[in-house]
Protein backbone atom coordinates (compact mmCIF):
# COMPACT_ATOMS: atom_id res chain seq x y z
CA UNK A 1 0.00 0.00 0.00
CA UNK A 2 1.29 3.44 -0.94
CA UNK A 3 1.00 5.82 2.04
CA UNK A 4 2.52 8.85 0.31
CA UNK A 5 0.58 12.08 0.06
CA UNK A 6 -1.69 11.93 -3.00
CA UNK A 7 -0.95 15.57 -3.81
CA UNK A 8 2.82 15.09 -4.09
CA UNK A 9 2.98 14.88 -7.91
CA UNK A 10 0.36 17.59 -8.38
CA UNK A 11 0.92 20.35 -5.85
CA UNK A 12 3.35 22.28 -8.08
CA UNK A 13 1.02 22.05 -11.09
CA UNK A 14 -1.63 24.82 -10.96
CA UNK A 15 -3.73 23.28 -13.75
CA UNK A 16 -3.97 19.94 -12.00
CA UNK A 17 -4.73 21.52 -8.63
CA UNK A 18 -7.48 23.58 -10.30
CA UNK A 19 -8.84 20.39 -11.84
CA UNK A 20 -8.83 18.70 -8.43
CA UNK A 21 -10.65 21.61 -6.78
CA UNK A 22 -13.25 21.52 -9.55
CA UNK A 23 -13.56 17.75 -9.14
CA UNK A 24 -14.01 18.22 -5.38
CA UNK A 25 -16.77 20.79 -5.93
CA UNK A 26 -18.56 18.42 -8.31
CA UNK A 27 -18.06 15.49 -5.90
CA UNK A 28 -19.55 17.50 -3.04
CA UNK A 29 -22.55 18.21 -5.28
CA UNK A 30 -23.01 14.52 -6.07
CA UNK A 31 -21.24 14.30 -9.44
CA UNK A 32 -18.46 11.82 -10.16
CA UNK A 33 -15.66 12.09 -12.71
CA UNK A 34 -16.42 8.85 -14.54
CA UNK A 35 -19.53 6.74 -15.03
CA UNK A 36 -20.45 4.42 -12.20
CA UNK A 37 -20.28 4.72 -8.46
CA UNK A 38 -17.58 5.79 -6.04
CA UNK A 39 -15.85 2.42 -6.31
CA UNK A 40 -15.58 2.91 -10.10
CA UNK A 41 -13.57 6.15 -9.74
CA UNK A 42 -9.76 6.29 -9.98
CA UNK A 43 -8.34 5.43 -6.55
CA UNK A 44 -5.79 8.27 -6.58
CA UNK A 45 -8.51 10.78 -7.40
CA UNK A 46 -10.73 9.55 -4.59
CA UNK A 47 -7.84 9.66 -2.12
CA UNK A 48 -6.94 13.19 -3.21
CA UNK A 49 -10.57 14.30 -2.89
CA UNK A 50 -10.78 12.73 0.57
CA UNK A 51 -7.68 14.59 1.76
CA UNK A 52 -8.79 17.86 0.18
CA UNK A 53 -12.33 17.45 1.49
CA UNK A 54 -11.23 16.84 5.06
CA UNK A 55 -8.90 19.86 4.96
CA UNK A 56 -11.68 21.98 3.50
CA UNK A 57 -13.97 20.98 6.38
CA UNK A 58 -11.30 22.13 8.85
CA UNK A 59 -10.90 25.45 7.00
CA UNK A 60 -14.67 26.01 6.89
CA UNK A 61 -14.94 25.34 10.64
CA UNK A 62 -12.13 27.81 11.33
CA UNK A 63 -13.93 30.43 9.20
CA UNK A 64 -17.17 29.87 11.12
CA UNK A 65 -15.33 30.15 14.46
CA UNK A 66 -13.64 33.37 13.35
CA UNK A 67 -16.96 34.83 12.19
CA UNK A 68 -18.60 33.92 15.54
CA UNK A 69 -15.77 35.57 17.48
CA UNK A 70 -15.99 38.67 15.29
CA UNK A 71 -19.76 38.89 15.82
CA UNK A 72 -19.39 38.45 19.58
CA UNK A 73 -16.72 41.15 19.68
CA UNK A 74 -18.92 43.53 17.67
CA UNK A 75 -21.91 42.77 19.91
CA UNK A 76 -19.82 43.45 23.03
CA UNK A 77 -18.47 46.68 21.53
CA UNK A 78 -22.00 47.88 20.74
CA UNK A 79 -23.13 47.01 24.26
CA UNK A 80 -20.23 49.03 25.70
CA UNK A 81 -21.06 52.00 23.47
CA UNK A 82 -24.72 51.98 24.46
CA UNK A 83 -23.85 51.95 28.16
CA UNK A 84 -24.67 48.30 28.71
CA UNK A 85 -21.14 47.56 29.84
CA UNK A 86 -20.85 50.33 32.46
CA UNK A 87 -20.89 49.39 36.09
Amino acid sequence: MDDTCPATPWRDDPWTMGFLYDALAHYRNGYLLTAGGVMDQPAKLMKALAVMGSELVVCEQEQRDTARKRQAHQRDALAMESGGGRG
